[in-house]
């Protein structure tokens, strides 16, 4: 049964909050604008569960004029974000609005939430929240955000509190952020993280790399060939992986050198690496380590796909 805009209006200011969340989503089944109009209402809900059903719905397909309303709410949520969005779920949404309608407005209250921790049973809600501010900000022409994006890469909490429950998951939206970007300045800000002594996130490293090496610097190699000798043997074997994939063939030698010293899922991903690189120089490591190279080496390289199983 199809309803009315007026009919799902009235059932949206009921007092059942069953019979609210069912006329929000009834919102997608009426034409603009509106659904967008009868959305931006359900965003003020007094429920957080309901507004962040609305925001999610108008994040995906919105008018334009829901941008005033989505700022406007935003805006009122930071001010006492624990109390009016619990989860931080609802200026999530509202963040990836913004960014795709390039609400040059926005960008102050969005450097505000790349600074929100929220802290709710010993976890950092805010991780979600930060990365779609991040993604917003490097959507939006203006000025210079690669100074914000390179603040959150380097963020871990105001205070020692909040630092111990920090979600380093927006980290990783940065890096993307960044990536988007394309800037040679985005290359700086990754690689002074790649240089972090503080950082122990080393997945979060190991997009660094990919990024750097994505970004094209002219010194990317040469940057990247510096952690090939790190004690740590994931980020080692990360850099290994992301030079040979690029064909930089000066590095070979000390990439073989570095196989004696990984084993297991590091060692397969770069004889995988290997393998699928089409450089000749390459190839012909790979054979004279058919041969030469440990057990466990020649185990990895009898059980490799065959050529065609790689992608061209």
């Amino acid at each position: 049964m199809i309803h009315s805009a007026d009919e799902v209006l009235q059932l949206l200011k009921s007092r059942d909050a069953a019979v609210r969340l069912r006329a929000v989503r009834m919102c997608d089944r009426l034409a603009e604008p509106d659904r967008t109009r009868l959305l931006c209402i359900a965003l003020k809900d007094r429920s957080s569960y309901f507004a962040a059903d609305a925001a999610l719905r108008l994040a995906t397909a919105a008018e334009p004029f829901a941008v005033e309303a989505a700022l406007e709410r935003f805006k009122f949520l930071m001010a006492d974000g624990l109390k009016r969005d619990p989860g931080c779920y609802i200026r999530a949404h509202l963040a990836v609005l913004l960014g795709n309608n390039r609400c040059l407005e926005a960008v102050p209250i969005l450097r505000e939430g790349l600074r929100v921790v929220q802290v709710e049973n010993y976890m950092d809600t805010a991780g979600p929240l930060r990365g779609n501010c991040a993604m917003a900000l490097a959507s939006i022409p203006f000025g210079d955000p690669v100074l914000d994006l390179t603040f959150l890469l380097f963020f871990r909490g105001s205070t020692s509190y909040e630092q111990s429950f920090f979600d380093d998951s927006s980290k990783t939206v940065a890096v993307k952020a960044l990536l988007h970007l394309g800037q040679s300045q985005s290359s700086l800000a990754i690689y002074a993280k790649l240089c972090d002594g503080a950082e122990r996130n080393n997945g979060l490293l190991a997009d660094c790399m990919s990024a750097l090496m994505e970004l094209k610097h002219p010194r990317a190699a040469e940057l990247l060939s510096r952690f090939l000798t790190a004690e740590e043997a994931s980020l080692a074997a990360s850099a290994a992986v992301y030079l040979v994939a690029a064909m930089e063939d000066e590095y070979l030698p000390t990439i073989l050198t570095l196989i004696d010293k990984l084993h297991g899922d590091l060692l397969n991903g770069l004889i995988l690496a290997l393998a699928s690189s089409r450089s000749p120089r390459a190839s012909q490591a790979l054979e004279q380590l058919r041969s030469t190279g440990s057990d466990e080496v020649q185990g990895f390289i009898t059980n490799l796909p065959s050529r065609h199983d790689f992608v061209e």
